[in-house]
């Protein structure tokens, strides 16, 4: 077997963190700001500077997480693959929350 290639990076930045007038329901999951969604490209440029061979592209199932990893996996032309187990559970009245749906249809 050849050599195995992990990158690992965080998501972009948080709406919640610049707009203190960004409202949600639960589950809290802000997306990513408009500054976030811009950086996106960075990322994707150095991610496609490595060089590397990759395989998947591996998200928690937060929304501006799958933002940031669904622009790396569409670049890269790989399948994004949402982890549950990947994030802390969203709490909804003092219990956690499931994610039982796909949060990726919206991004398409």
């Amino acid at each position: 077997m050849g050599t195995r290639h992990l990158l690992i990076f965080r998501h972009g930045e948080r709406i919640d963190r610049v707009d203190c007038r960004w409202t949600s329901t639960a589950p809290y999951d802000p997306p990513l700001s408009a500054r976030g969604n811009q950086r996106l490209k960075h990322l994707q440029q150095h991610v496609a500077s490595l060089e590397l061979a990759f395989t998947a592209v591996v998200t928690s199932p937060f929304m501006r997480c799958v933002q940031t990893a669904h622009a790396v996996a569409r670049m890269l032309q790989l399948p994004l693959l949402v982890e549950p187990g990947l994030g802390e559970p969203l709490l909804d009245g003092g219990g956690p929350l499931s994610f039982a749906s796909d949060p990726t249809p919206s991004l398409q």
